[in-house]
């Protein structure tokens, strides 16, 4: 990658950061309070999420406000959760203590190898974010790392410019499967 690609990426990154940032407050009312297209991912999400995740320990990169947190944890899992955006952690970090949670979210860049504990996580859970990080080679190369084996990564996305979208156009309009060979050939 040249320089002013990099440069550019970082750019991308701000300005992603930013608009959280921002939409921080509102997020969760607008999407899942008022938009029946955000509910009926969340259902569907929270189904895949229920017959997949296995074992005791999840990473969700772009985690937002939360919501998949809680829905893990009262699950039984552990979880950790990596967004870029300061304003969404808080709002993170506010749900968990509606609810009486510890659970922890970091500030981070989904890129930085460093947040990557190998062979640590049973799951990675990446939703509705995928499609956002500018390198997301990097971000399953990382994602590879801090599997265990057999460990899963599941994406949701409803983005047709994102990575799953790339690599196949999707069986379904909310949800596709696809194997490691399929993640590691995009």
């Amino acid at each position: 990658m040249d320089r002013s690609e990099s440069r550019a990426r970082e750019s991308i990154k701000l300005i992603i950061a930013k608009h959280y940032d921002r939409e921080s407050g509102i997020y969760d009312e607008s999407r899942f309070k008022t938009s029946t297209w955000y509910r009926r991912i969340d259902e569907e999400t929270c189904k895949v999420l229920n017959m997949y995740l296995k074992g005791k320990t999840v990473l969700e990169l772009g985690a937002g406000t939360g919501r998949y947190g809680i829905f893990c944890s009262k699950r039984g899992f552990q979880w950790l959760g990596i967004d870029i955006s300061s304003g969404m952690i808080n709002k993170a970090r506010e749900n968990f203590n509606k609810y009486g949670l510890n659970l922890s979210i970091i500030q981070g860049d989904v890129e930085d190898e460093r947040l990557y504990p190998e062979n640590y996580y049973d799951n990675v859970i990446c939703v509705k974010s995928f499609a956002f990080f500018p390198n997301p080679k990097i971000v399953i190369k990382n994602v590879f790392k801090t599997l265990r084996n057999g460990g899963r990564f599941i994406v949701v996305t409803a983005n047709n410019d994102s990575l799953y979208a790339r690599i196949k156009r999707p069986k379904s309009d909310l949800m596709n499967f696809y194997s490691f060979r399929d993640m590691k050939n995009c």
